[in-house]
């Protein structure tokens, strides 16, 4: 997701960029928005095997606790 896009000032030949698409957004999340680390670790997260819900898991049999 870019929230910045990059141009060049006419006359002055300087580079500068601009918030775009940031509408209805605060800072936080557009910061958030930007932090590569948080999306290489949503992506990682997607590509780990889905877990079961907890109905499937009491129909295993798995975690049933002994009544004492």
């Amino acid at each position: 997701m870019r929230f910045w896009h990059e141009f060049v000032e006419p006359g002055r030949s300087r580079l500068g960029v601009r918030p775009v698409g940031v509408e209805g957004k605060d800072l936080e999340q557009i910061m958030l928005g930007m932090d590569d680390e948080l999306w290489k670790t949503i992506e990682a997260r997607r590509q780990e095997p889905e877990l079961i819900s907890h109905d499937e898991v009491r129909s295993l049999g798995i975690g049933r606790r002994r009544r004492r």
